[in-house]
């Protein structure tokens, strides 16, 4: 009987033990390279503008960087981007409008959605990310991938609309609306000299 009771309570010790690990993917949108580490392990550096993915044990982690440590929780069941730097990422939600109907039905669910990112105001429905150094996933298109029409998965046909979330880096989001008014002033210049 004792054996019994000894061997269940190594085998729970083992289990609590050993977490799942999974890839998590630690991203430095800033113009220097960064180093970090988890718990006391080996530095991780991330150069400038790059995404690095790891595998990471889930459970609570420390993170350190820059003198500093912030204590995660990882959920073995979602998946991350860590943002050591809490630089500001934007979540886009983007409608695709199949018909008529859908394009009636997204104006009457939403209106014409605006939103101020990066200090300038645009068409669109954008939700800000700032100061967090856990992102948990909740959109269809990651940092890197171009959103397309391809992600259907919640499409009602009722609707005639699905909406897709689309994650980016709040230094990308500034530097394309940034080239996009450059170019409405140049095309607006053009079209005065003509």
């Amino acid at each position: 009987m004792i054996n019994r009771i000894l061997f269940i309570v190594l085998v729970v010790a083992a289990y609590s033990c050993s977490a799942p690990t999974k890839e998590v993917c630690i991203d430095n949108p800033t113009e220097s390279d960064i180093i970090i580490h988890f718990d006391n392990n080996e530095p991780i550096q991330i150069n400038a503008k790059e995404k690095k993915c790891v595998q990471l044990k889930f459970g609570t982690r420390t993170l350190h960087y820059n003198e500093t440590q912030t204590e995660l929780k990882l959920d073995g069941e979602k998946d991350y981007i860590i943002n050591p730097t809490k630089s500001t990422y934007y979540i886009q939600n983007i409608p695709y409008v199949l018909s008529q109907k859908g394009k009636e039905n997204y104006r009457n669910d939403y209106g014409s959605p605006s939103s101020v990112v990066e200090g300038f105001e645009m068409n669109g429905d954008f939700e800000e990310i700032k100061e967090k150094v856990l992102i948990a996933k909740n959109w269809t298109f990651g940092l890197d991938e171009e959103a397309s029409e391809s992600a259907s998965t919640n499409y009602n046909p009722n609707t005639g609309y699905y909406i897709v979330r689309k994650i980016h880096r709040g230094s990308d989001l500034s530097a394309t609306i940034s080239k996009s008014f450059i170019n409405q002033l140049e095309e607006a210049l053009l079209e005065k000299s003509n």
